[in-house]
């Protein structure tokens, strides 16, 4: 489906600087057609998606590399560790190095 193939440009580019204005341009469709087929067909707009799939591919490095939390916010996407440190806040309640120092349950840091 064509929300499918967004979804898999995104997965595939979230570290980029991606934009909803440079997705709807990659795909050759309009802004608000853009916005509303994420709030129709996912039940989210596009940045909560986006900073959610970030957060999730920052969480896994946090715990799996020794990369500091500077780097691991360049490697997904965000400019900096205190914009990845706000995003990961609003998101995940905690801050990435309380993540880091307090994995889930069945988790383990390396």
């Amino acid at each position: 489906s064509f929300a499918r193939d967004i979804l898999i440009y995104i997965n595939e580019n979230y570290a980029s600087q991606i934009t909803l204005k440079k997705l709807a341009e990659q795909f050759h469709i309009s802004l608000p057609w853009l916005s509303n087929l994420f709030k129709r067909e996912l039940h989210i707009n596009f940045l909560d998606y986006l900073h959610r799939y970030r957060i999730k591919k920052a969480k896994d490095l946090i715990l799996q590399t020794k990369y500091n939390i500077g780097d691991i916010a360049e490697m997904v996407g965000y400019t900096n560790a205190v914009t990845m440190t706000r995003a990961f806040k609003r998101y995940e309640g905690i801050t990435p190095s309380w993540y880091r120092q307090n994995p889930p349950v069945g988790q383990k840091r390396i």
